[in-house]
């Protein structure tokens, strides 16, 4: 008895490949100071910009020589699993004296870490300083601007650690208090520096 072979010839299905999730730009501004939770959207590309919050102004005083200083700014950050971006607050300035006359010094700068780039002074605006004016002027020093770090995400590249819907901390640093100033003869007053602040965006 012959042995009986039997092919069986199965119709084609087409494999359609399974798409991958949606990417829609989009974009966050974090400018009031907290702590805020921020979950990574999908992405191409993402941007994180950290600023510090900048140094308070100087104020002045007319009555004699003591010195009134402002409050430093506080720093901003982003802390990705493979970057911590930081931007430090800028320095606070010191008032401007009548008498014997001076004016007031800047605050220094702030620095910042952990951005593909990071600038000195980059960040938020530090505040202005006090004027006083009796048959001449003097002024007070500005606060210092916060620093800024950025950096940019591809998720393509194999080292990319920012996963999508992780969950970041972001930290918002508030702006230095300005410093006391003595109302006699002031014709500008001295103001608080400016809030950090963060901003993400993504394609």
């Amino acid at each position: 008895m012959e042995d009986l072979i039997v092919t069986i010839i199965l119709p084609f299905r087409r494999m359609i490949p399974k798409a991958g999730p949606t990417i829609t730009p989009g974009s966050a501004s974090f400018t009031s100071p907290g702590t805020y939770t921020f979950v990574v959207p999908y992405y191409n590309s993402l941007t994180a910009d950290v600023r510090g919050g900048g140094g308070g102004g100087g104020g002045a005083r007319y009555s004699d020589s003591s010195i009134y200083y402002a409050s430093a700014g506080n720093y901003s950050y982003f802390a990705a699993p493979d970057a911590t971006l930081i931007g430090y607050g800028g320095g606070g300035a010191n008032g401007a004296v009548w008498s014997p006359p001076r004016n007031g010094d800047n605050g220094s700068p702030g620095t910042a870490a952990g951005g593909d780039g990071n600038i000195t002074g980059g960040g938020s605006a530090g505040g202005q300083g006090a004027i006083i004016s009796a048959g001449g002027s003097l002024v007070g020093g500005t606060g210092g601007a916060g620093g800024r770090a950025y950096r940019t995400w591809v998720r393509s590249q194999w080292y990319t650690k920012l996963t999508p819907r992780t969950s970041i901390t972001v930290v918002v640093g508030d702006g230095g208090a300005k410093s006391e100033c003595e109302p006699a003869y002031i014709t500008q007053y001295n103001t608080n520096g400016q809030s950090g602040a963060v901003y993400i965006s993504w394609s």
